[in-house]
């Protein structure tokens, strides 16, 4: 069985020294200029932050400052993206201009790029906005789709659903629980409105999100999802498939 992980976990094994040295490297790159336009690959690339590194999927928490610029990098396999904190975006693809700054994306609406394996893309992006860029991406390192009926959606809102992912929404009131419901795959969830964001497990372990923008994985099985700080929640499942 693959031992999952969550970003609690990792957080709790010297979380702040971690993201201070993260922060000096990117003072440090600000200063140092794009790349050449062959770009890097997106785990690689500073600001697309590898968190979990598994043999079917790694986990990219993305964080973008107001001003900044990413390097040039490459997507190349399936991605699926939960939004945390919006702002407006503009692309360069190599070889080409700048496009305009897009809208922003929306905290707690999951989006995928299942094309990116057969169509790779070489861009860098700069936050032309006035908050922090930030997304949790889970990229398939699959060859190709898992074969696993997922069966009926849980507890929320679909939003994905394509070969490579299927992601839904769940939100709840202050004390409440949701329903029971059953992931098939490997399934990565978001906390991105609230905190104390408690999942129950069949035999009774519960794991917990703390704030937003905190992910964990859950393996294949039946859980619940309650509000347990006394704030309303929302939480992103996103399923790997």
């Amino acid at each position: 069985m693959v031992e999952l992980e969550g970003s609690d976990a990792r957080e709790r094994a010297g979380g702040g020294v971690r993201r201070a040295f993260a922060l000096v490297v990117l003072g440090l790159l600000a200063g140092c200029g794009p790349t050449v336009p062959g770009g890097v690959p997106v785990a690689e690339e500073p600001r697309h932050r590898l968190v979990s590194d598994l043999d079917f999927a790694q986990v990219l928490d993305i964080q973008i400052l107001v001003s900044d610029t990413t390097l040039f990098h490459t997507h190349a396999r399936p991605i699926a993206y939960t939004c945390v904190s919006g702002s407006s975006m503009a692309s360069q693809v190599a070889g080409a201009d700048w496009g305009q700054p897009g809208t922003p994306c929306v905290p707690g609406v999951p989006f995928s790029v299942p094309g990116y394996a057969e169509s790779p893309l070489t861009h860098r992006v700069a936050n032309d906005g006035l908050d922090l860029f930030h997304l949790i991406a889970v990229q398939s390192l699959r060859d190709v789709p898992g074969p696993t009926a997922l069966g009926a959606p849980g507890a929320g809102n679909t939003a994905v659903d394509n070969e490579w992912f299927r992601a839904q929404t769940i939100e709840l009131a202050p004390g409440q629980t949701s329903p029971t419901h059953r992931h098939e795959v490997p399934t990565l969830m978001v906390l991105t409105a609230g905190s104390g964001a408690a999942s129950t497990l069949e035999d009774g372990r519960q794991n917990m999100l703390m704030e937003q923008g905190a992910w964990m994985w859950h393996q294949p099985g039946s859980h619940t999802l309650a509000a347990v700080e006394g704030v309303a929640l929302r939480v992103v499942e996103v399923e790997v498939k």
